[in-house]
């Protein structure tokens, strides 16, 4: 029988198959396997190719370095093009931490291999190549390859096919949040001047949060609420994490937190590891570590500092992007804290009841002698929450009702 040329996607191998199909298996995270089944004439199958792919290391911020085993063709070359494909199909599997995406990722990197393919290339040059064997009959070889992957170029892609959503794209679904930037090495006096590196990372995190048309606190409101935190310090209500109150204070949503590490040797380089955080409870969303390339002694500061921010920034928005999409459909997060005497059961109970009504409780009312705190998850409006709290209150016996703290997040209510 005469041997015809099958091509799958941007893979040409060569059998004596008249029909074929492709599948793909996901695995675990760390890796994934590709396999291409071709059924010859009388129902007969063989396994033309397949692979498990698991990364070896991140060269920098666009290239990946994977180890393809068990890639298998007709021909040598036939196997190395399995182990580029099985490679990028993986890197785009990477490219988020949902279960369901991956999939879809996979398998629209998998159909569409002729434009996916060119994004993998031989890693080590002759030495990429790390064993190599062939069946009986040498019909087959099976080889393990290095493969780089530019999963720079991948994401590109997916975004101009439309299957993977573009910065634009995702903040666009998360809506505008108010995002609090602090540097850990000041979290004990925010109001203190910043260091030259971390005023770098405000401005570059500044001009990443407002090109995706996110809000950010400045300076002064950053200054401010440090201010007022100084002087409701200890209040019950208040929160154990100081950058969580502050950020309440402030109006923000969410709080970045980053730590930055210069080399300054022979070369340049800079590592910013930064965390998200919910504002009303302190937890933790997501972290990302960004890292610049390594430049020549004398480089422009600025510049290594920029680019490692920015690396960063890319996995943390996706990191939280699941939670705000969560949070907006859920309704915002509040932080509710009213001081009063509250010795009185029943004064007390009628408070708490009014606060419950108002939407869900993210776990339990803290009822104390003078405080009535939570945190509050509703889809009303922050004045609507404010105006039915101080008018139980008066209704509760208060003469006097007072706004302490009012912002986004933060309701702090005074009554006497």
């Amino acid at each position: 029988m005469k041997k015809n040329p099958m091509v799958w996607g941007a893979l040409v191998v060569t059998c004596t198959a008249c029909t074929a199909t492709t599948s793909v298996n996901v695995g675990a995270q760390a890796s994934t396997s590709v396999a291409l089944v071709a059924s010859a004439p009388g129902g007969l199958a063989g396994a033309v190719g397949g692979t498990s792919v698991t990364q070896e290391r991140r060269i920098d911020t666009n290239n990946i370095q994977y180890l393809v085993r068990q890639a298998t063709g007709p021909d040598q070359a036939s196997a190395e093009r399995v182990a580029l494909s099985g490679a990028v199909v993986q890197a785009a599997r990477e490219l988020t931490d949902d279960t369901a995406e991956r999939q879809r990722l996979a398998s629209h990197v998998t159909a569409n291999l002729a434009r996916y393919a060119a994004f993998g290339s031989r890693a080590g040059g002759e030495d990429a190549v790390a064993a190599s064997e062939s069946n009986a009959d040498g019909s087959l070889t099976t080889i393990a390859m290095h493969v780089l992957v530019n999963i720079g170029e991948v994401r590109r892609q997916l975004e101009t096919d439309g299957a993977f959503q573009s910065n634009a794209q995702m903040s666009n679904a998360l809506g505008a949040p108010t995002i609090m930037v602090l540097n850990r090495d000041l979290m004990r006096d925010p109001s203190a001047d910043n260091t030259e590196a971390g005023t770098i990372i405000d401005t570059s995190i500044q001009a990443f949060l407002t090109q995706q048309q996110w809000n950010l606190v400045d300076r002064e409101a950053l200054r401010a609420a440090a201010a007022q935190r100084s002087a409701i310090e200890g209040v019950t209500g208040m929160g154990t994490d100081p950058a969580a109150d502050l950020a309440a204070i402030a109006g923000a949503d969410m709080y970045f937190v980053y730590t930055v590490q210069l080399e300054r040797g022979g070369v340049v380089s800079a590592t910013v590891s930064l965390t998200a955080h919910d504002t009303a409870t302190a937890q933790q969303l997501g972290a990302s570590i960004g890292r610049s390339r390594q430049y020549p002694a004398g480089a422009i500061l600025t510049d290594v500092v920029s680019e490692a921010t920015n690396n960063g920034m890319r996995d943390l928005l996706s990191n939280v992007r699941g939670y705000w999409q969560q949070a907006a459909r859920e309704g915002r997060r509040y932080r509710i804290a009213v001081r009063g005497d509250f010795s009185n059961t029943e004064r007390r109970r009628a408070i708490r009841d009014v606060v419950r009504g108002l939407g869900r409780p993210a776990g339990d009312i803290t009822l104390t002698q003078n405080t009535i705190s939570c945190v509050l998850v509703s889809q009303r409006a922050k004045d609507e929450i404010q105006d039915a709290i101080e008018d139980a209150c008066t209704h509760a016996g208060f003469a006097n009702v007072q706004v302490g703290v009012s912002s986004r997040s933060l309701i702090m209510i005074n009554a006497q």
